[in-house]
């Protein structure tokens, strides 16, 4: 019984085997173990989503260059975390992650605008200004 789940969960991992295919099985009286349905489920979600691809938010920020238009910078980034207005001009600022595992702090990530809303320069550090 016991390798018998283990098998299951296996399969399951990075989508070998679907979701509704597992509980296709389990309705049918599929023997998958005395393991809690809801148990099953989270664990193949978690298996799934572990095995998408992930972007370093490095990698992110490089992307982003001078000329671009806030409209890129959107499909790249997304919306902002904030917005600030800093000398009449626009600030978008990010939060890219904790890279430090001790430390509660996001490392920001700012993107400012020229007046023809084009990317004007990036930095590493966090907007100033009055936020909007």
């Amino acid at each position: 019984m016991e390798s018998s789940s283990r098998q299951w969960l296996s399969v399951a991992a990075c989508g070998r085997l679907s979701l509704p295919a597992i509980i296709r099985a389990f309705i049918n009286g599929t023997d998958v173990s005395k393991l809690p349905f809801s148990a099953l489920v989270a664990t193949t979600l978690a298996g799934v989503a572990a095995c998408g691809p992930t972007i370093h938010p490095d990698q992110l920020a490089a992307s982003i260059r001078p000329g671009m238009t806030q409209g890129e910078v959107y499909k790249r980034m997304g919306p902002p975390d904030r917005g600030y207005l800093t000398n009449g001009l626009d600030c978008f600022q990010y939060d890219l992650g904790k890279f430090n595992l001790g430390s509660s702090r996001n490392v920001p990530f700012s993107v400012y605008f020229d007046d023809s809303n084009r990317v004007a320069g990036t930095a590493r550090v966090a907007c100033r200004g009055r936020r909007i």
